[in-house]
């Protein structure tokens, strides 16, 4: 071979794109190149008369001879350094090669520098043959000036080591290595696999497969290192050529991916990355979980698939302007799973840039927060209630006080003009006045009793009692009271069950809700009453709290008129407001009507539509197995008696009346306006009374306080205990 002029290499590959490639940087380095892509071509070529100093060989050929076997035979018929390529290191490849006299396995696509030291030392291996001094020579100036760290050992011991390998092992120079135990710079729990590959390259002439080993730096730090290892003649004998890489960076950075990628797919929340025109690249098992949307179904699609609905346009635009400016959103999705389930989800969105500052995807960091959601809803709801409740007791401390009044009052406006009107027989004008004034006070102990119920003040008489009768009332009362362009539909389903209640407080409830829907038609529509059994299993919440699991009746009203915003829906039941014009109405009926439907264990539940109508649907709980025990009124009649009364009132208009109107009636009566002046009448006057009627509420002594210790003077007194309201 003339090694003066420009070499030629046997370039033999069958990958077009690896040929260019390759010839290029071949014919960069000054070497001329003969191509061929199949082993039998090759053969041809190196038998020919043809200059060939060198061939780059691939072992993995396709065709009927592969690398190895038309290297085997090109070395028959001459001898020829050869270079093997190889995609790979794997020791199956270098096992078959063994036999083979090569110049080294090149690992493709490696930088120039590798490919050309890699070409260069063949050549001056092959040299080594006819001058084995020159040789060495040629290889020692090589490898003194490559970055890469070489150690020549031999039995053991360090023959050699280049600067890089002296800076490699944190050496101060040659000296301290040279001379000792190869295995002092190898940790310990590779030694056991360096021997074993030391004895394979001696005793078979193969060299060792690329492998990675911990070695041990002059300062005690452990660090990592790739190796190779081929044999050699130094200094006329054989030798094992060591050539090391420092991976220890490479390593860290391995495993804090490996951690980092752990990290993300055992994360409690889910992770997904889009790239920059939002499409989904990857998403963790999290993701998986809580949508139930399996990786290959979300893989290139937009995050728009798990919209709801529910959160606006305005909300999407807002995230991506604040992402393709660079900037980091933070907001919450109300999502829908893969089965349909609605959930919510607090959520980080982020853009992920290169070294360049480029945005090249975005990372959304999501939280499944639907519990702490419903907690939310159902604290927000519990704290309307307490503050309903708050008001409610309030209100009704005030209002427990004006009925007491007021029914005072109108006890006394009842009495004298009752007494008045069996006067009037002869007043024909008078006696229709005094009834007229009957009828008014008639209508204000209406409303009183109305106060009190707001109040929970009154007594409210309860007994199993059938619905159906009561509906029916109201819708006969209904008809003929409300104009005749509002179209009354009832629907009273069979097998409602009877109710617990007070059937005077149903009836108004009905009759309150009914006529609220007839004025929100403006006196035109339909209003449509029905009446049906319902079953939950489970609890239920409605507008005014939660139903139990059970058996419930429902009184369903239904209007077809202006229906109800959201900020009307939240205010409807709280007392005094109202949306009809000023001095329509006192606010104060729907409130009532809560208070009248709780007091019986139920609740009321509100479906609006603004513009459509309303829908109220009242749940009493139904009470098996009893019939209708609803009692029949008798009529009223008048009472006379003989007995004597003594009357304890603090207000004076009452004592005045009792002193007139009991002698009217046939009782003997003595009045008293004070608890302590009635005791003292009777500790004086011992069985001089056969009735005890007194007012609760008086000063210095109630009537309750009254009548104990008048029972105590009197064993069978019989005790009437009256008060304006009761608690």
């Amino acid at each position: 071979m003339d090694r003066q002029g420009q070499k030629t290499i046997l370039l033999v590959e069958d990958d077009a794109i690896s040929i260019l490639a390759t010839v290029a940087r071949l014919k960069k380095f000054g070497y001329a190149v003969v191509t061929t892509n199949t082993g039998e071509k090759s053969i041809q070529i190196a038998a020919g008369a043809g200059k060939i100093d060198l061939i780059l060989m691939d072992i993995g050929l396709g065709g009927g001879i592969d690398g190895l076997d038309a290297a085997r035979q090109i070395l028959v018929l001459r001898t020829i350094p050869i270079i093997f390529l190889t995609g790979h290191s794997e020791q199956e490849t270098i096992e078959n090669a063994r036999g083979i006299p090569c110049y080294g396995y090149v690992i493709k696509e490696p930088d120039d520098f590798v490919l050309q030291s890699s070409i260069e030392m063949a050549f001056d291996l092959f040299d080594a043959h006819v001058k084995v001094r020159e040789s060495e020579g040629r290889f020692r100036a090589l490898v003194e000036w490559t970055p890469e760290a070489i150690v020549v050992h031999r039995d053991g011991k360090i023959l050699y080591v280049n600067p890089a390998a002296v800076a490699l092992l944190g050496a101060v120079s040659a000296q301290d290595l040279v001379g000792r135990p190869i295995l002092d710079r190898i940790h310990p729990d590779f030694h056991q696999i360096a021997l074993t590959r030391q004895k394979n390259m001696l005793d078979n002439g193969v060299d060792a497969s690329l492998a990675e080993m911990k070695y041990i730096q002059f300062d005690g730090t452990i660090a990592d290192a790739e190796i190779r290892a081929t044999q050699l003649v130094y200094d006329g004998a054989p030798a094992i050529h060591v050539s090391l890489r420092d991976i220890t960076e490479g390593k860290r950075a391995e495993e804090k991916l490996r951690q980092l990628s752990q990290a993300v797919e055992q994360s409690p929340v889910s992770i997904m990355i889009t790239d920059t025109a939002g499409s989904i690249e990857y998403v963790n098992p999290k993701f998986i979980e809580v949508t139930g949307y399996f990786l290959d179904e979300v893989v290139g699609k937009n995050p728009r698939f798990l919209k709801s609905g529910y959160c606006s346009p305005e909300e999407y635009s807002d995230l991506w302007k604040m992402l393709t400016t660079g900037g980091e959103w933070h907001g919450e999705f109300h999502n829908k799973k893969k089965n349909g389930d609605l959930y919510w989800e607090s959520a980080t969105i982020s853009p992920i840039v290169n070294g360049a500052g480029e945005t090249t995807h975005f990372l959304a960091v999501k939280e499944d927060i639907t519990e702490h959601k419903q907690a939310e809803e159902k604290l927000k709801l519990s704290e309307k209630r307490l503050l309903r409740s708050e008001k409610m007791e309030a209100i009704g401390l005030l209002a427990g006080g004006i009925a007491h009044d007021f029914n005072n009052i109108l006890t006394g406006i009842i009495g004298y003009t009752g007494m008045s009107e069996r006067h009037a027989d002869n007043n024909p004008v008078l006696k229709n006045n005094l009834q007229i004034v009957l009828a008014a006070s008639d209508r204000a102990k209406n409303l009183v009793q109305q106060i009190l119920s707001f109040s929970h003040q009154s007594v409210h008489q309860k007994e199993i009692i059938e619905l159906t009768p009561i509906v029916m009332e109201v819708i006969d009362l209904l008809k003929a009271a409300i104009p005749s362009s509002v179209e009354i539909k009832a629907d009273l389903q069979p097998g409602v069950k009877p109710v617990f209640a007070d059937s005077t407080k149903l009836h108004e409830v009905i009759l309150n809700l009914a006529t609220n829907a007839v004025h929100a038609m403006n006196q035109n529509g339909i209003l449509t009453i029905r009446l049906y059994p319902e079953i939950f299993h489970g609890v239920e919440y409605v507008q005014t709290g939660e139903l139990t699991p059970g058996k419930y009746s429902v009184i369903e009203i239904t209007d077809t008129g202006s229906g109800m915003d959201s900020f009307t829906l939240s205010k409807v039941f709280e007392p005094f407001f109202t949306t009809k014009a000023f001095g329509v109405g006192t606010g104060m009926g729907l409130s009532v009507v809560l208070e009248i439907v709780q007091q019986h264990g139920g609740n009321i539940h509100i479906e609006s539509i603004k513009g459509k109508g309303s829908t109220f649907k009242i749940y009493l709980r139904a009470s098996e197995g009893f019939d209708s025990g609803a009692g029949v009124k008798n009529p009223e009649k008048q009472y006379f008696g003989t007995e004597r009364v003594l009357f304890v009132d603090d207000e004076p208009m009452l004592v005045t009346m009792a002193e007139s109107e009991f002698p009217h009636l046939g009782y003997t009566v003595t009045c008293m306006s004070n608890g302590r002046d009635a005791l003292e009448f009777m500790k004086k006057n011992p069985h001089a009374i056969d009735i005890l009627i007194t007012d609760q509420t008086m000063p210095g002594m109630t009537g309750i306080e009254l009548a104990k210790e008048a029972l105590l003077l009197q064993k069978n007194l019989l005790v009437i205990l009256c008060t304006g309201f009761s608690t």
